[in-house]
């Protein structure tokens, strides 16, 4: 059994516990965004999550393979190997609409694991355009969120970075047509309007 199969089986057991009463999500994350341009066209954007503290805890002690109380470079390595292969099964909770077409992430680059002072667990990542897009004549929205709603992620509007020089901001919209997870939960996309557009 993977680490990863029992974290996701321990996390409904914990959950157990006096919460308030609702089937998801299981586990909350805080990210940040940042946009890259260059010449006015979208290239790549970098994703950072923070995880909360019960599922920060159980990675920390599903891969504190040496009991050491830290997690090694080489123990951070392994996370990263067994995270990235599950996450790329579900486009790494980001999804990008060009246009009327929704294109999924196979693959993300440099994708690093590190534990925060604070004891919480941070994963950053890297989506690079396989073209640049131009947001001026393509409509372009970045969502980040779980289809299944077993995670929760927050970005906060303060978290996201666009260049003003490129013209454009990051507004968020709800998909109010597709809402997942029976009906319950509205994905947030972040449109780019942009000057001249």
């Amino acid at each position: 059994m993977t680490r990863l199969l029992r974290l996701l089986l321990r996390l409904p057991l914990l959950l157990l516990l006096p919460l308030p009463a609702a089937a998801h999500p299981h586990v909350w994350i805080e990210a940040t965004l940042g946009i890259e341009t260059i010449e006015g066209k979208v290239t790549a954007f970098d994703v950072t999550w923070v995880f909360d503290d019960l599922a920060s805890e159980l990675v920390r002690q599903d891969f504190d393979l040496d009991g050491n109380g830290r997690l090694s470079q080489e123990e951070l390595d392994g996370l990263v190997g067994i995270s990235a292969a599950n996450l790329m099964e579900y486009s790494f909770f980001t999804h990008l609409k060009v246009g009327e077409e929704e294109r999924r992430i196979i693959a993300v680059k440099e994708f690093y694991a590190d534990v925060l002072e604070d004891g919480l667990v941070r994963y950053r990542f890297r989506v690079q355009l396989p073209q640049p897009i131009d947001p001026r004549t393509t409509p372009l929205a970045i969502g980040l969120y779980d289809e299944s709603y077993y995670v929760d992620i927050v970005l906060p509007p303060n978290d996201i970075t666009l260049d003003l020089a490129s013209g454009c901001r990051a507004t968020p919209r709800q998909d109010l047509v597709e809402p997942l997870y029976f009906g319950s939960f509205f994905p947030t996309y972040l449109l780019l309007e942009c000057q001249g557009a």
